[in-house]
């Protein structure tokens, strides 16, 4: 089911390229000791929600051999502050089906952007430990299909998501302002307060002081 998804997926992403202002972008190498290791994800132009996943193939440097067997690679995806880790299984069968030296993960992409691949593990007995981040000199971003979309298409659940966020973040800076608004008016109340009973206390002194003396001046005459 995978293949026969994968097949598909570039037909689909075929019906779009003429609509796309910029070429996509190629797979990017790495050489590693006597390898060299082609980086991309297996679908190009890649875009979100769509299957789709990272793909690296493996050829001698020299000889450009496919490499097929004693291959044990894993890869972590990051985008942002998130990471996610798969072992990268080939996607060939030789002589049956697929690219021979092709080793790849299945996911779906769900925010657009860019994305960056840490292949690390063994080929043969040489240790890799690489990393790749996508764009124009390496290989494609994940877009956003909406941009290609015509009627402008419903937004997705990953920018709905963002929106509730942006806006209970506004929201909650709002509440936090009333609150500190609230107190600040408690306070000017408060010390309104306190200075009217400190100007009743001096009127009343003032008060007892004047009559004190009335009378002593009364007493004397």
């Amino acid at each position: 089911m995978r293949k026969v998804a994968r097949l598909l997926v570039p037909l689909a992403a075929l019906s779009v390229v003429p609509l796309i202002a910029s070429p996509a972008a190629a797979h990017g190498d790495i050489e590693v000791g006597e390898y060299v290791l082609t980086v991309g994800w297996w679908s190009e132009p890649a875009f979100t929600d769509s299957p789709n996943g990272p793909e690296v193939t493996v050829v001698h440097h020299e000889t450009e051999e496919p490499v097929v067997k004693d291959v044990d690679l894993r890869v972590d995806i990051t985008f942002g502050s998130q990471t996610a880790t798969y072992p990268l299984e080939p996607a060939f069968v030789v002589g049956v089906f697929g690219d021979p030296g092709s080793y790849d993960a299945d996911l779906v992409p769900t925010r657009p952007g860019t994305y960056q691949f840490r292949i690390y593990g063994t080929i043969e007995s040489q240790e890799v430990d690489e990393t790749l981040a996508s764009g124009p000199d390496t290989f494609s971003d994940i877009n956003d299909p909406a941009e290609l979309a015509f009627p402008i298409a419903d937004p997705s659940n990953a920018e709905l998501g963002d929106r509730l966020e942006q806006e209970s973040g506004r929201l909650a800076d709002a509440v936090a302002a009333a609150e500190d608004a609230a107190a600040a008016a408690r306070d000017d109340a408060s010390g309104a307060r306190t200075l009217a009973f400190v100007a009743i206390a001096i009127g009343a002194v003032a008060l007892i002081a004047g009559i004190w003396m009335g009378r002593r001046k009364a007493g004397a005459t």
